[in-house]
């Protein structure tokens, strides 16, 4: 036990002695000997979305106008939410713009192996908070509230784009699709809540 604890520190202190920057060189072997697991959708510091592979490589900038507010009040646009459908050929995320005290929520969806990103959704009015693909990847549900967050609507709206459907409300609001994205279970509301409570189908 204590070698290993020797053996961590000094890694800990090799490693703090690095420039910050360097990449450790890897064998040509890792490629096939590692396990996959898929592409990595990030935030930058900058509020663009970023698709990178697990080792940091292949690099895909989504958004190139996010703009982090230089002062209170000042124009913004930030993206946040990220999102992969089932199958991880897509990525949905959310984009939030606005100066002073007007904002607008969008919903993108883009496609990792052309790089293409369409708006699916814009409101002035709501902004989804969270988002969750159906298993067949053909829709995007999400719960969005106004923008004092009292109320919670689930919403479905197909990937491709088209017109949003409303399903439900009620807060708090949890939701699961079945298996074969046609169905889905719902639960709002609860004792410590201003809704009736309900479970749905």
């Amino acid at each position: 036990m204590k070698k290993f604890l020797l053996f961590c520190v000094i890694s800990f202190l090799i490693a703090s002695c690095l420039p910050q920057d360097m990449r450790v060189p890897q064998s040509p072997l890792l490629s096939v000997l590692e396990r996959k697991s898929g592409l990595i959708a990030y935030l930058g510091a900058d509020g663009n979305m970023y698709v990178s592979d697990q080792a940091g490589g292949n690099l895909q900038q989504l958004t190139r106008d996010g703009l982090i507010p230089q002062s209170q009040g000042a124009a913004y646009r930030i993206y946040q939410f990220p999102t992969w459908s089932q199958d991880g050929s897509q990525l949905a995320f959310m984009g939030v713009s606005g100066q002073g005290t007007q904002t607008v929520s969008k919903l993108m969806i883009a496609n990792v192996d052309d790089e293409s990103v369409d708006e699916i959704y814009t409101s002035e009015t709501e902004q989804p908070v969270y988002l969750y693909w159906s298993p067949d990847n053909a829709n995007l549900s999400f719960i969005s509230s106004n923008f004092t967050g009292q109320n919670l609507i689930l919403q479905s709206i197909p990937s491709q784009g088209g017109e949003r459907t409303i399903l439900d409300t009620g807060s708090p609001y949890y939701w699961s699709w079945a298996p074969d994205g046609r169905v889905m279970i719902v639960h709002a509301g609860g004792s410590a809540a201003s809704s009736p409570e309900h479970l749905a189908l």
